[in-house]
């Protein structure tokens, strides 16, 4: 496929947005619906815009990617969106300042469709999240608001504690946590503190690790992906300040310090120092590149292998400053008893999951089964693959339906909560003796 784009002036899409559209779900679409680009050419067949409908349109972030679009409708969808699951023979437009680029969903990968035009489908309704500065002044009014006491857990094994805590949260990709270890592991033997000292977070699709004090300077990785993760993602995120003591008996000891982590994030936001120049350090030499530019740890054709980097800021000692206040404040914490705080993640895993259900229940204009009979939610797959058969059933006891039914819906992948399209919506969550009806392979 060619990089051709094509002018939709039909469209009134943001100047950087994209939409996805989703095969219209009658029996006109039956025989192509979830193919495969190879076997819909092998078939004669053309991905024909007539067919599909658009369910979603949003403004597309900076570095956004298909990849990322892929995983945020799969694993963890946004509010408002109502189509299933991104899938094979789904198209993604990529609306860039009046120019479209369509993407075919396939089964590995995309396949760019110069012939898919846009113009002329109507786009549904605004339903994308609020705008970042929106989403900050949320924030801010979130922080305001008490906040749950916090814990901290003096000397643990490092390993074995976050470990159980990314059980509770990390259902896909758990090997991101072996990178972390082996910088937990390092850290050990170094005898400056500030290189002991780290901020870790657990979210669905894995995990992530940085140095606190790299967290805390502007324009560098960590601290993006940490300002990401707030403003850009619906995750559950559980985070942590790790400080690494040493090793007894050959594991990694150390202190965990609970941290909320949008209240963090604001705290970062305000404080944060502005680096002044990226220092690549070589075997040979050095050299000093702008903060934003990127580089790669390659050698240098004049100075050799590559060995590390430093930032330099504008103002050094405030750094040092900062890390001691924040070392000070968070030793005020109250200790914490690591398995009962596990326990109570387990428990917010199942009742975020019930919230969401309830949400999405509420927001479905009309009955979306397959007979039109019933309103249905997929169960997210991060909690499915987290989820014991006695989580389902405390998450069946937490929906507040009479009519309620976990079961799978014809060949569609997951399962679903179903509910009779007479069912009361305007509900909230609800505590109640487990109980558990599944139904398999159940058509609605």
């Amino acid at each position: 496929m060619n990089d051709k784009t094509k002018t939709s002036p039909g469209i009134d899409a943001d100047p950087v947005s994209f939409t996805i559209y989703q095969l219209k779900d009658d029996d006109t679409t039956r025989d192509f619906r979830f193919e495969p680009y190879d076997c819909l050419l092998t078939a004669g067949r053309t991905v024909d815009p007539a067919n599909y409908k658009a369910v979603y349109t949003a403004p597309l972030a900076p570095d956004m990617t298909l990849d990322d679009i892929f995983y945020r409708f799969n694993v963890n969808r946004p509010e408002g969106f109502t189509g299933h699951s991104l899938s094979v023979s789904d198209v993604v437009v990529l609306h860039r300042k009046g120019k479209d680029t369509a993407h075919y969903v396939d089964t590995v990968g995309y396949k760019e469709l110069p012939e898919f035009q846009a113009q002329g489908l109507p786009l549904p309704p605004r339903t994308e999240k609020p705008s970042v500065r929106e989403q900050l002044k949320a924030g801010k009014k979130k922080v305001a608001k008490k906040a749950p006491p916090l814990s901290k857990f003096e000397d643990v094994d490092v390993f074995e504690a976050l470990h159980a805590i990314m059980k509770q949260n990390t259902g896909f990709y758990p090997t991101d946590f072996d990178v972390d270890k082996k910088m937990f592991a390092k850290a050990a033997d170094m005898p400056n503190r500030a290189d002991r000292t780290f901020l870790w977070f657990s979210r669905p699709m894995g995990t992530n690790c940085f140095r606190e004090r790299d967290v805390f300077v502007k324009g560098i990785g960590p601290y993006t992906i940490w300002r990401y993760y707030y403003e850009q993602s619906n995750d559950r995120i559980l985070a942590y300040a790790v400080e690494v003591t040493g090793r007894v008996d050959g594991k990694i000891r150390g202190n965990l310090y609970e941290l909320n982590f949008a209240q963090h994030y604001e705290h970062i936001s305000e404080t944060a120092l502005d680096a002044e120049t990226i220092n690549i350090i070589y075997e040979g030499g050095e050299r000093q590149i702008p903060v934003g530019q990127r580089f790669f740890p390659t050698p240098d054709p004049e100075y050799g292998k590559y060995v590390r980097y430093e930032y330099l800021l504008r103002d050094p000692d405030a750094l040092q400053d900062l890390l001691r206040a924040e070392r000070a404040n968070r030793e005020r914490l109250a200790p914490g008893d690591l398995t009962a705080h596990i326990a109570a993640l387990h428990d917010g895993l199942i009742e975020a999951e019930a919230r969401r259900i309830v949400t999405e229940m509420k927001r479905l204009d009309s009955p979306n089964s397959p007979g039109k009979t019933h309103y249905m939610v997929e169960l997210a797959p991060v909690f499915l693959h987290l989820a014991s058969t006695e989580d389902a059933d405390r998450l069946f006891s937490m929906l507040p339906y009479k009519s309620l039914s976990f079961s799978k819906v014809g060949d569609r992948y997951g399962i679903y909560a179903l509910i009779s399209k007479h069912e009361n919506r305007d509900v909230s969550i609800r505590k109640s003796q487990p109980k558990r009806r599944i139904q398999k392979c159940v058509s609605r």
